[in-house]
């Protein structure tokens, strides 16, 4: 973690995961990084009271990368074969999220070396 320009967390958004955390958090704070959360294994329909709670207290701890990885088969199935989502199955749904959480990410680290905080941007 001391070598990181960012810290990308991956939490469930279950009230345990962020919990859990909260330790991760707190290194990366004490070490003077920026760290954001990666929700995984978010279910295809966001409506629920639960699921939208544990957003919204992940964003008040330190922001969300977007997009949310979903629950889905291709993910399972790489990890089966010892690949990734875009090696399975490049023309699905999960690797298209893949290819938007890198660029979501690149933003923010573009952003880091820029020397912008959280919500400026490039001119």
């Amino acid at each position: 973690m001391r070598a990181a320009d960012l810290v990308i967390i991956p939490v469930r958004p279950t009230v345990f995961d962020i919990w859990s955390s909260e330790a991760t958090r707190r290194w990366a704070r004490e070490l003077q990084k920026e760290c954001v959360f990666v929700l995984n294994q978010c279910p295809i329909v966001h409506a629920s009271r639960r699921f939208r709670e544990g957003v919204d207290a992940l964003e008040a701890l330190g922001g969300i990368v977007q997009p949310m990885i979903t629950a889905r088969v291709d993910y399972q199935e790489a990890i089966r074969c010892g690949l990734g989502p875009t090696e399975v199955n490049p023309n699905g749904e999960a690797a298209e999220e893949i290819r938007q959480l890198w660029l979501s990410v690149r933003r923010r680290l573009t952003r880091l070396k820029l020397g912008l905080h959280s919500g400026q941007r490039a001119a």
